[in-house]
């Protein structure tokens, strides 16, 4: 049986009702939409967006229908900030499967999901186009698969915390077994 590849092509259009997470001036909201974790892409910022802001950006990405069951789209809405890292307003987790199911004619389809927000309660709603083809658009590249850098580092286990603790993380768990076996 051949893998079936296709393209997934989501049109991030727009939030309503956000919570605001900046208290002194208005939030300067974007999304970045991960397919489980191997591809990340994200909009433009939408400068004094508010709690409503709107994008339309065409992201598109490779899928595999065979593996679709475990594919699913992140949305993280976040929004700029002026000193310190980018602050989460909430997020959209969407099963690919759910999306096959629903893709029709081949016409992109509107799909509305509340948000959730870092708390777990909902509130707002993000809404998108989306529809599967054979081919990309034109003109439009897929990145490149997250790199191991840039995912997240794995977590260390009980005894490698306790060696890094203890080695001030000058040895790794391998050269402190040789120098311990050599007796």
């Amino acid at each position: 049986m051949d893998k079936e590849i296709k393209y997934l092509e989501v049109t991030v259009m727009s939030a309503k009702d956000l919570q605001d997470v900046n208290h002194f001036h208005r939030m300067d909201p974007y999304v970045v939409v991960t397919l489980s974790g191997l591809f990340k892409q994200r909009t433009d910022v939408h400068k004094n967006g508010g709690t409503s802001p709107s994008w339309g950006k065409l992201l598109a990405f490779p899928v595999d229908e065979a593996r679709a069951g475990l594919l699913f789209l992140l949305f993280e809405i976040k929004t700029e900030k002026t000193l310190g890292e980018a602050k989460e307003v909430g997020k959209v987790r969407v099963p690919v499967e759910e999306l096959l199911k629903k893709k029709g004619d081949g016409k992109p389809k509107l799909m509305r999901y509340n948000v959730k927000l870092p708390s777990g309660e909902t509130q707002g709603v993000l809404e998108f186009y989306y529809k599967f083809g054979e081919e990309l658009p034109a003109g439009f590249q897929i990145p490149p698969a997250l790199e191991a850098d840039h995912q997240e580092p794995p977590k260390k286990s009980g005894g490698q915390r306790l060696i890094s603790g203890l080695t001030g993380g000058l040895f790794c768990a391998g050269q402190v077994v040789d120098i311990l076996s050599d007796g």
